[in-house]
């Protein structure tokens, strides 16, 4: 990681949000991805359920962030279109 900040303009290391969006996109956490990561998240046996619970909010505020979710109204209107696909796959799935 520190190789690719020392390529950058001193700008973008000094900037935590510029660092921060630089890493996401070499290591391609999307918003997808981390819709990935919360909706399949599981606690690993050897950590604490502070640490699972710290570890699906993270995920889920990146989800959150990255669709650039700033209202109530659009974190419903996220919800029930993930709860519609969710339910759109499982009835396909079932069908085959």
């Amino acid at each position: 990681m520190s190789q690719i900040i020392a390529r950058e303009d001193e700008e973008v290391t000094e900037d935590y949000e510029k660092k921060k969006a630089l890493l996401l996109k070499r290591y391609k956490l999307t918003p997808e991805r981390f819709r990935q990561l919360f909706v399949n998240h599981n606690k690993a046996p050897e950590n604490t359920w502070t640490d699972f619970a710290y570890e699906v909010k993270n995920y889920f505020q990146e989800w959150i962030r990255g669709l650039n979710v700033k209202t109530f109204e659009e974190l419903s209107n996220v919800i029930i279109a993930e709860q519609i696909k969710k339910s759109y796959r499982l009835r396909f799935t079932t069908i085959s």
